[in-house]
């Protein structure tokens, strides 16, 4: 309950409250009582808040604490604060209620109201640009709520809706399957395992050969098809048609939209640049200058703690620091409070190393609590650079030893976090033995870590970096 609760907006606790006024919905006052109790102490109401409060004593003052009553009173809040924020969200799909009211009037043979409704609603649905699965379902219960009132007389007539309805759910059919599909790509990346996709084949085949009416009329399709021929061929191409659609139409979506459409633009982007492919960063920064000016790094208030390192990991090789330094600060109040603390002090630890303030690069990574792997190797990863630039080659090879041993201990890492970590080490050792070598033998060492980096077709962390290291003197 105490979770459901701090977790409202200020608005809805209003509404909550009118919601337990409301006889309709509430006929147990003592919950009225229950929240005056502990709204003072919203967004910070703790379990703890419910003892110290006497809450009993207060809501029952002449009767001795029974402590099952006490757990049926906090119960049934929590059962009421369940079917208010149910009703939330029935109430932001209107569309969906007045589908239901039309339900309603048609059984009634209330035709006249029906007859208003529905031809509002279909006004309603004709007008709208986005169409993703939500306006499909929406506009398939329409053409059924009007092939149903019309039942009697499309026995002696040719009934056009269901030609609608069926090529409705076929369009319904193919973004959701899309919209998988996506989300089955993205997830073969980061997990390295291979989904299957039924009728993969065929649906591609059917935008194609339907590209042109697709593009005018089902532009959630058109662009989710975008996107997965994005990654699936990582052509820039379909880069640019993309991004072309979305410029073109960027008014006509919701600001929700057009941050997961451009959010997939910046992914294809961080692909090319993890494959070594530095030509692609100034056209990423455009891409993240751009989401910051239209506030599209947001969605639902919150920027994740990937996207925002993402954000730092891009912008700190063009050398933008005060761009980069009000970015870290300004997003750092919108991400998850679970990692808000670790990726806020990594981010200004990259920053500082980046600028040569090495002395409060560890101010900041003694902040990061390494819940998270990446947190842990990308720390130590700074940290071994740290002491590399600072000569401090004890120190180093603790830190190397030190994810050796990480390696040996944590079992759930994914490959490309192992991969990470050992490239790391092995081409730490590697600058260490030329440090320590003679210097008719530094050369040829030199030259033979380079061939190593110039033929590692895996993710090199910091590669940039370890070539600046062969090239001084």
């Amino acid at each position: 309950m105490v979770e459901y609760l701090n977790k409202l907006t200020p608005e809805e606790l209003q509404k909550f409250e009118k919601f337990l006024l409301s006889v309709y919905f509430n006929s147990n006052k003592n919950l009225i009582k229950l929240l005056d109790l502990i709204k003072p102490h919203y967004p910070n109401v703790r379990n703890e808040d419910l003892i110290r409060l006497k809450i009993y004593q207060k809501i029952f003052p002449d009767k001795d604490v029974n402590y099952v009553k006490l757990r049926k009173l906090i119960s049934d809040f929590t059962i009421s604060l369940e079917k208010f924020l149910t009703q939330v969200g029935m109430e932001e799909d209107d569309v969906r209620n007045r589908i239901a009211l039309l339900t309603l009037l048609r059984k009634k043979r209330m035709n006249k109201r029906f007859e208003m409704e529905i031809k509002d609603l279909f006004k309603i649905q004709k007008n709208k640009f986005s169409k993703d699965a939500e306006y499909y379902l929406n506009q398939i219960l329409l053409e059924d709520e009007y092939f149903q009132y019309n039942y009697s007389e499309f026995k002696l007539e040719f009934a056009e809706c269901l030609q609608k309805r069926s090529d409705l759910l076929d369009y319904y059919f193919i973004f959701s399957k899309l919209h998988t599909f996506h989300e089955m790509v993205f997830n073969e990346i980061s997990k390295s395992k291979t989904f299957k996709k039924n009728y993969f084949d065929e649906i591609i085949a059917y935008v194609e050969s339907n590209r042109k009416k697709i593009y005018s009329g089902h532009p959630n399709i058109f662009i989710i098809y975008l996107v997965i021929m994005l990654k699936n061929t990582m052509k820039d191409n379909y880069l640019k048609e993309l991004v072309d659609y979305l410029k073109k139409n960027e008014k006509k979506f919701t600001r929700k939209n057009l941050s997961y459409y451009y959010y997939y633009v910046l992914e294809y982007y961080i692909v090319k640049l993890n494959s070594g492919q530095t030509e692609y960063r100034k056209s990423a920064f455009e891409c993240i200058r751009l989401m910051k000016e239209k506030k599209l790094f947001l969605i639902d208030d919150v920027i994740t703690d990937t996207e925002y390192n993402n954000v730092i990991n891009i912008v700190l090789p063009l050398k933008k620091y005060a761009w980069l330094s009000d970015f870290i600060e300004e997003y750092k109040e919108y991400l998850d409070p679970s990692f808000s603390k670790d990726a806020y002090n990594l981010g200004k630890a990259k920053l500082l190393y980046d600028k040569k303030d090495y002395d409060k690069v560890f101010q900041h990574l003694n902040e990061v609590e390494f819940k998270d792997p990446n947190y842990y190797y990308n720390s130590k990863f700074i940290m071994g650079r740290v002491s590399y630039e600072m000569r401090n080659i004890t120190g180093l090879q603790y830190i190397i030893t030190n994810l050796r041993q990480y390696l040996r201990v944590k079992e759930n890492l994914v490959p490309q976090q192992v991969s990470a970590i050992k490239t790391f080490n092995n081409y730490m050792t590697d600058l260490i033995k030329i440090l320590d070598s003679h210097p008719s033998e530094k050369k040829t060492l030199k030259l033979i870590l380079k061939k190593e980096l110039d033929n590692n077709r895996t993710i090199v962390p910091n590669k940039n970096w370890f070539y600046e290291k062969i090239d001084e003197p």
